[in-house]
């Protein structure tokens, strides 16, 4: 499945690149997204606004590298680490100008070539601790 394994490469190079409309052509019309907070976002413009761009506002300087990636069939689970710093609004938070970092497991199943489903697994508590909004106990 090596196919699939340089279409999420193109995709997250595509995400490093701001490059909305390769991601975009990937995307199968009913594509959804699921964030880290179980929310849906259906069909190409929510699930990419949802899924990708709302990322790249609120960190403009987002940097994803990927360090694995695992195939099976339709499937594809991808390990990144991202950084960027919080200079746009991102999840309701305003900009605080402070970088974060961390750890995202993503799980893109496809059909046909097109991204039917995407889901991120990502620790949110640590991500609004670097951010100043939450402190621990």
């Amino acid at each position: 499945m090596a196919d699939l394994r340089e279409t999420v490469t193109r995709l997250f190079d595509a995400m490093n690149n701001k490059d909305f409309e390769t991601i975009r052509s990937h995307l199968d019309p009913g594509f959804v997204y699921i964030g880290p907070d179980d929310q849906e976002a259906r069909g190409i413009e929510a699930g990419l606004q949802a899924g990708w761009v709302d990322h790249s506002e609120g960190f403009p300087d987002v940097r994803i590298d990927v360090k694995n990636v695992y195939v099976a069939g339709d499937t594809v689970t991808t390990e990144f680490h991202f950084s960027g710093t919080h200079t746009g609004t991102w999840g309701g938070v305003p900009p605080t100008g402070k970088r974060v970092e961390g750890d995202v497991c993503n799980v893109m199943q496809f059909r046909d070539g097109k991204l039917v489903r995407e889901r991120d697994y990502v620790n949110t508590l640590g991500i609004f601790m670097q951010l100043g909004v939450v402190q621990m106990p």
